[in-house]
């Protein structure tokens, strides 16, 4: 069912907030994840906290990526979550957004290398971010490849994803 003038105006209107709203976390996210230590990237604020982890230390029911760094996972709710884990997490929601709502291949955590240092981490998710921003400025002028998806997302959301790995760092806990 094709969308017709509103929703194809809506969906433009809000591609045009999405950027905009990206545009301004990055403004906070960008000088915060700059210098980004490992002792933050691993630190744990309680006992428990799913994180980063070599795959032989993996203290939760399961993990994501491959390779000898993974993602802690489980049947539960974490506890608490490190900086390493939100930022690997933000990374999974930015790029599985810009899947959804522009078409981009699909990139599975399992297919991801997890970094285990906090620059390459910082790395790999400036790229995503920096990805979707492009998507979303090209959007603005072409229109989103799944204008559904772009109308259904609240607009928070993206912008709480993309800043949740900070909290820990901007309120000083760390």
């Amino acid at each position: 069912m094709g969308m017709d003038i509103d929703e194809d105006w809506a969906a433009w209107r809000l591609m045009q907030a999405y950027a905009g709203l990206l545009a301004e976390a990055w403004v906070a996210m960008e000088p915060n994840l700059a210098g980004l230590t490992d002792q933050e990237y691993f630190w744990e604020p309680t006992p428990g906290c799913w994180g980063v982890r070599r795959r032989g230390d993996v203290r939760s029911d399961g993990c994501l990526c491959r390779g000898d760094w993974v993602v802690e996972v489980g049947s539960q709710q974490p506890p608490m979550t490190t900086i390493g884990w939100r930022l690997m997490h933000a990374y999974d929601c930015v790029n599985d957004y810009g899947h959804r709502a522009f078409g981009r291949p699909q990139v599975d955590l399992d297919e991801v290398d997890v970094c285990g240092a906090a620059a390459g981490a910082v790395a790999v998710f400036t790229q995503a971010v920096q990805r979707l921003r492009e998507d979303l400025g090209a959007a603005s002028d072409v229109g989103p490849a799944e204008p559904d998806v772009v109308l259904h997302v609240p607009r928070w959301r993206l912008v709480n994803r993309a800043l949740q790995p900070l909290q820990p760092r901007l309120s000083g806990s760390c």
